[in-house]
């Protein structure tokens, strides 16, 4: 008797146990993607035709305000292209793509759709739709003189692949040409003794000009925006984040071989790792020491940045020569007469 109540309790249990079990799985809340929402990207410019430098990224939520893996977002453009139409998030809820603009200039639109479980409902915020401004692809800059200078885009940035050779600022004013060493070696390592010269006294040299810090910068200290100084309008002298960004970039050990002009035409041997793949076209205009001699044409291409270096009478300097492939940094006395590169505005 005793065994039939321990086999009927049995029973009992273990039909309770499946009741509770299906009765538990009617009632848990299916795990769904509820929302979407834009998380970088916004509002960028660039120029037509070119990638945008920040990607497109989105996140999905479910009920819970949880990230959610594995959504389906679709990514659809009327003209350009994007990195890939169909993504999935992963699994912190993020999808990404990156989106490269067509080729009107103006406002340029993304949508970003994300449907529920059903494949019809659009989840919370969804559609979205992101603009980007595209404007004319720079190919070339005139400076007050009337010379020319190409262009090259590298990662983000936009720098002039030749030499700086104007005589004068953007709005027209002279800058001092100073030819003998005697009244070189009397300028002041200030930001008031703007000059310039060409190597050797040479006005028809390949290599641009050189000037002193002063004139470089129109004497305007860097205060963490973009100091224009003798470059034309719309450009201004590099500061030294931004050559450290095309370093770093191109890989500091062989950033130097990816910006010189390739060969020996003006380069001296061994012109170590020159490619010229940036199209950036260093060449080595050399440099005017404070005391006026000049040195180094031929074998180092220096420029300035328009960032002081403590003491004040020095400023911050980037290089390259013939016999690295590297890119390399120091700072050097404002007297001196360095090449310029001139970088597009952002």
């Amino acid at each position: 008797m005793t065994r039939k109540i321990n086999v009927l309790s049995f029973i009992v249990i273990v039909l309770t146990s499946i009741s509770l079990f299906f009765t538990s799985c009617e009632t848990e809340e299916e795990i769904e993607a509820t929302s979407i929402e834009l998380i970088s990207g916004i509002d960028q410019n660039g120029e037509i035709e070119t990638t945008l430098a920040n990607s497109i990224v989105v996140l999905v939520k479910d009920q819970d305000e949880n990230p959610f893996q594995d959504a389906r977002i679709s990514f659809a453009v009327e003209e350009g292209s994007v990195s890939s139409a169909t993504v999935a998030t992963d699994s912190i809820g993020n999808a990404s793509i990156m989106w490269t603009l067509g080729a009107t200039e103006g406002e340029q639109i993304l949508t970003i759709t994300a449907l529920q479980a059903d494949g019809v409902s659009h989840l919370s915020g969804s559609p979205i739709t992101v603009s980007a401004t595209a404007t004319k692809k720079i190919t070339v800059v005139i400076d007050i003189d009337g010379n020319v200078y190409n262009v090259a885009t590298i990662g983000n940035q936009t720098w002039m692949t030749e030499n700086l050779k104007t005589t004068k600022y953007a709005d027209g004013r002279p800058i001092n040409k100073v030819k003998t060493s005697s009244e070189w070696g009397n300028l002041g390592n200030n930001n008031t003794d703007k000059a310039y010269c060409f190597y050797d006294n040479n006005k028809n040299s390949e290599y641009g000009a050189l000037y002193t810090w002063a004139a470089a910068t129109n004497g305007v200290p860097y205060t963490f925006e973009e100091v224009q100084g003798v470059c034309p309008d719309g450009w201004h002298l590099p500061n030294d984040e931004e050559w450290n960004e095309l370093a770093e970039y191109l890989g500091y050990d062989v950033a130097g071989g990816k910006i010189k002009e390739t060969g020996t035409s003006h380069w001296e041997e061994p012109n170590d790792g020159a490619t010229n793949s940036t199209g950036f076209t260093a060449l080595p205009g050399g440099f005017r020491k404070d005391n006026g001699e000049f040195e180094e044409l031929n074998r180092l291409a220096f420029w300035w940045t328009s960032q002081e270096e403590t003491p004040p009478d020095y400023a911050y300097t980037w290089y390259v020569n013939n016999s690295a492939t590297s890119i390399m940094n120091k700072s050097e006395v404002k007297s001196m007469g360095l090449s310029i590169r001139c970088i597009l505005d952002k």
